[in-house]
């Protein structure tokens, strides 16, 4: 007596079943408008990043220099101000002449728009004080060796008692990508 049991339903009654059953539906904690928010930022932040990897911001190399003014009797007028110019000597290779700048003397708002006139190479703090003639705290900013560059201010630009300022400089050696400047992946991408 050992029949094999007939199933209960009939197996096109069960495929039925389940083929109505068996709808495409999205999950009920998601509402559909929150699933196009989301897509939408997600384009938004493909495009940013497609954005800062194009896009090309100037590269300033930082610097430190001492406005001068120089004797009468020489090359540039006595009233003209010079900007000394101080650079780390790693950066020999990318500054030459006619590259523009941004001076600010000392704490002052004002700021000049400047190309680098003459770029004198690298020199030792001796060989600096000795031309340029710095003493006392002028000659105390000289303390390491130095790639020299020097700016010709316009006349009447600055006045003859900032000689001697300390100047804060920036010069622009270039563009880099506004991605390099996030953390990290400027080593990313090789830049």
């Amino acid at each position: 007596m050992s029949q094999s049991p007939r199933p209960l339903f009939r197996e096109h009654a069960l495929k039925e079943y389940m083929q109505r059953h068996e709808k495409d539906t999205l999950p009920r904690s998601v509402a559909p408008p929150t699933i196009i928010f989301a897509w939408l930022l997600l384009v938004i932040a493909l495009a940013l990043a497609g954005l800062a990897w194009w896009a090309q911001v100037p590269a300033f190399l930082p610097g430190n220099g001492i406005l001068l003014f120089p004797a009468s009797g020489s090359a540039v007028q006595a009233e003209q101000g010079v900007a000394l110019i101080l650079l780390p000597p790693s950066a020999a290779g990318k500054v030459r002449a006619g590259l523009p700048t941004k001076i600010q003397i000392g704490n002052s708002p004002q700021q000049f728009q400047r190309p680098i006139t003459r770029i004198r190479g690298i020199q030792s703090p001796q060989a600096i004080r000795q031309y340029y003639g710095l003493s006392g705290g002028t000659a105390s900013l000289v303390a390491q060796p130095a790639l020299v560059a020097e700016i010709d201010l316009p006349p009447g630009s600055v006045n003859t008692q900032d000689a001697g300022s300390d100047l804060a400089v920036q010069v622009q050696v270039g563009e880099q990508r506004v991605i390099s400047l996030l953390p990290g992946l400027n080593q990313l991408i090789g830049e």
